[in-house]
């Protein structure tokens, strides 16, 4: 069931991505670069890398941390800027959080994860992929990494912002390239 409460939905599928590809390859001749509000997991910007664009080319925003921690890590920025920090009431249930490291992207989307989880459990599956997460961090922090590193691989270069769409839009609106 659709929580009406949620924004982004998750991952864009392949027959969209495929458009977006075909799309971002007819645009490629006729414009030097490419703006992507509402970036997301980036999706979009594979999908331009894909048909020929090259992530220097490429400018993306979104207004999620989980976005932002994602492009500092594909663009090797540090952390340290945003000041992330998790609130008490995410502390001391279950799997306590205050000992994470904050400076590191992919510890800091497992906590995210972890919260949202944590957040949402409605199940008796929510409650065993919560205490998975939980029980597990250090095998799950490593096989973030290796995704984020493969991804970085793929796509990384492009520049990002945490930007709202509509200031994104109304920055880029005028740009003729």
């Amino acid at each position: 069931m659709l929580d009406r409460g949620d924004i982004f939905l998750g991952n864009t599928p392949a027959h969209e991505r495929a458009f977006l590809s075909a799309v971002f390859q007819a645009a490629l001749p006729h414009y030097q670069r490419l703006v992507i509000p509402c970036a997301g997991k980036f999706a979009a910007v594979e999908a331009a890398v894909q048909a020929g664009w090259k992530p220097a080319q490429i400018v993306a925003s979104d207004v999620s941390l989980f976005s932002t921690v994602l492009a500092h890590h594909l663009n090797s920025q540090p952390l340290a800027g945003l000041n992330i920090q998790i609130p008490d009431a995410y502390h001391g249930a279950g799997y306590d959080l205050a000992h994470l490291d904050l400076s590191d992207p992919p510890t800091v989307v497992y906590a995210l994860k972890l919260a949202v989880l944590r957040h949402r459990a409605k199940t008796y599956y929510d409650d065993l992929l919560v205490r998975d997460l939980e029980r597990r961090p250090d095998d799950h922090i490593a096989r973030l990494r290796q995704q984020m590193d493969a991804l970085k691989a793929r796509i990384g270069g492009f520049e990002y912002h945490a930007r709202d769409l509509f200031a994104h839009l109304e920055e880029a609106l005028d740009d003729p390239g």
